[in-house]
């Protein structure tokens, strides 16, 4: 399921969204993993999304209930295997996963879906209605930036539910063998992408 920000409330790490297809509003808390950040979307009746739009104590109420999971029966999804912990209220964690990033000349606007640890992530376009894995890249000792490549619903979906499948992807993208499916032209100078120092440094760990 895709799901379109409507209010975005960093200071209690929640946001109210609406799901794509049908409308359906819910309560937007993230969560993550060892390995990544993603979100858990728990449905409301629109009195609830109304109201909780204009009452911010009973949103953080209700998004404390969630990270406790007493709210489990409102999910709109099941929860993977390996649930992920409410991100901190104190950290980073999780911001990007409740609000959408426009770019300059409004012709994009990305929502990010999941974010791994390795420094790239999954997005969704909610213009161009495009999923794309997103690959930050070192462009300079002071400079990050990133490499988009479009995907399929299908290999969406696939690679989000199978770690293995990710990594693949994400090594062809290194490799360079992917470029066809990039969506920006390719820079004179290409970045180091930042996922390779991570692997190296695991490698040299002995870490898997």
């Amino acid at each position: 399921m895709v799901y379109l920000p409507v209010h975005t409330f960093e200071k209690v790490l929640c946001s109210l969204d609406r799901e794509k297809a049908t409308g359906r509003p819910c309560l937007c808390i993230p969560v993550m993993t060892e390995f990544c950040q993603y979100a858990e979307h728990y449905e409301l009746t629109p009195d609830e999304f109304e109201n909780l739009a204009g009452d911010m104590a009973a949103l953080e109420a209700l998004a404390t209930q969630c990270r406790n999971r007493e709210c489990d029966h409102r999910l709109m999804e099941a929860p993977p295997a390996e649930r992920g912990r409410p991100c901190r209220l104190d950290a980073w964690e999780g911001r990007s996963l409740i609000t959408s990033f426009p770019t300059r000349d409004h012709l994009h606007n990305y929502r990010t879906m999941y974010v791994y640890e390795p420094r790239f992530s999954l997005c969704y376009d909610l213009i161009g209605e495009t999923y794309l894995l997103d690959l930050q890249v070192t462009l300079s000792p002071h400079f990050d930036g990133s490499e988009r490549y479009e995907l399929t619903a299908e290999e969406f979906t696939t690679v989000a539910q199978d770690r293995e499948a990710l990594l693949a992807l994400v090594e062809k993208c290194c490799a360079g063998e992917n470029d066809p499916r990039l969506l920006t032209p390719l820079p004179e100078k290409r970045g180091d992408p930042v996922y390779l120092e991570w692997k190296s440094f695991r490698e040299r760990q002995g870490l898997r």
